[in-house]
């Protein structure tokens, strides 16, 4: 917000990059924080957008147009979080009861989608190991991005929009930082400490059972019909999703250390992800 108030007065910063680091610290290694602390910021940002200091109305502003677009664009992305919930559940679910979303593989537009897709993964992976990482680097990368998407701006869009109607007091939780040797030995040996709030895991569970069960139930569909030409798109989708999804259904079904997912979790992921089925067999083939 100061940044943000500053450059409004006609502040200009410059890019600098000098050899010796400038700021050093530590970020949490628990998921937990890491959820909690994420959610703060989503909330804050877009407190941010829909008020009246929203960078694009902001009148006393002297910041470039174009500066201002992108600045609101960054006060206002975490409401994206309704498409990607869309294109997390709608593909998999209509790959399970056979319905096609994408062109067929014989198709000149499959070039079109596959380009789009491969291209994508395939720019964060040249940024990681460009910066240092690995691929295991890149594929953490890709599922701290999908657990942001599916819990984090999901409620913390809720959150400031509680707050904004005045149905919620706006809080302050502090990050905490301090680590405990289960912590520890889990962050070294490269798992994920699931240890937090049902209300962060459970959207996410939900959405790795549906995977799961879709895949497992498509392929099969698949291996009856045949129909892999139509139906290829959405069978890679979903192979990439439980990808992805490894390190929870290794915490779901394999793991028995404390950073392990409940099975109470488990199971109300399980009924909330046979809701979203039948919704779904309701809407595609009534």
């Amino acid at each position: 917000m100061t940044g943000y108030m500053l450059q409004s007065k006609g502040w200009r910063s410059v890019y600098l990059k000098p050899s010796r680091p400038q700021f050093l610290g530590a970020g949490t290694i628990k998921l937990n924080e890491l959820l909690i602390q994420n959610t703060r910021w989503t909330s804050g940002l877009v407190q941010i957008g829909l008020s009246k200091y929203c960078p694009l109305i902001y009148s006393p502003s002297k910041m470039h147009i174009l500066h201002r677009i992108s600045s609101s664009w960054v006060t206002l992305y975490p409401l994206g979080f309704i498409s990607v919930w869309c294109f997390t559940t709608i593909p998999l679910i209509s790959f399970l009861f056979g319905v096609p979303l994408y062109p067929k593989v014989s198709d000149t537009f499959f070039t079109a989608f596959a380009f789009v897709f491969i291209s994508s993964l395939l720019k964060l992976l040249c940024e990681v190991i460009v910066t240092g990482g690995s691929v295991r680097t890149w594929l953490n990368e890709q599922r701290i991005w999908k657990i942001k998407w599916l819990a984090i701006y999901a409620y913390g869009v809720l959150d400031s929009v509680l707050t904004k109607l005045r149905l919620r007091k706006a809080s302050f939780i502090p990050t905490n930082k301090a680590e405990d040797k289960d912590t520890v030995r889990l962050y070294e040996k490269g798992k994920f400490d699931f240890r937090t709030s049902n209300m962060f895991l459970v959207p996410l569970v939900t959405v790795v059972t549906l995977n799961l069960c879709c895949f497992v139930g498509g392929v099969a569909r698949l291996a009856a019909v045949g129909n892999w030409d139509t139906m290829f798109a959405q069978a890679v989708l979903s192979f990439y999703g439980l990808i992805m999804s490894f390190p929870v259904m290794d915490a779901m079904l394999l793991r028995q250390d404390n950073g392990c997912i409940p099975l109470s979790t488990t199971l109300t992921s399980t009924m909330t992800a046979l809701v979203l089925l039948s919704f779904g067999h309701l809407i595609l083939l009534r």
